[in-house]
């Protein structure tokens, strides 16, 4: 005579968790790293803004103020950096008196640390 099966013997519940956990240790990771990458965009994009409207505040200065701007540093809301400000901003002389290279670099530790460099020349 054989007996009916009323559900499930103990080695296929436990085999049961053991890959629901597997999974659901995948997904974890998974959301982990886009939620990781999405925080490092939104400070690249913070640091890309920062930078374009400086150098937009750059271009309103007449040529000969642009030579005072040079070693200047500004912070950044959201983004830090161990010993100060994140943004520096380099004024330049060229081979050619009329023009000037300026470059507005961007560090930050925190969050997810990283650069940003955005350079142009300035003519009188």
């Amino acid at each position: 005579m054989r007996r009916k099966s009323h559900g499930y013997t103990l080695p296929e519940v436990l085999m049961s968790l053991v890959v629901l956990l597997v999974a659901l240790l995948a997904l974890t990771g998974i959301i982990t790293t886009g939620v990781t990458a999405h925080s490092r965009h939104e400070a690249i994009r913070t640091a890309v803004g920062a930078a374009s409207t400086e150098m937009e505040e750059l271009r309103r200065l007449s040529f000969q103020e642009l030579d005072g701007r040079d070693g200047d540093t500004f912070a950044i809301p959201g983004l830090e950096r161990e010993g100060g400000d994140v943004g520096t901003i380099d004024v330049s002389a060229t081979g050619v008196s009329t023009l000037r290279k300026v470059t507005i670099t961007v560090e930050w530790d925190r969050p997810h640390g990283g650069d940003f460099e955005l350079e142009t020349v300035f003519t009188e």
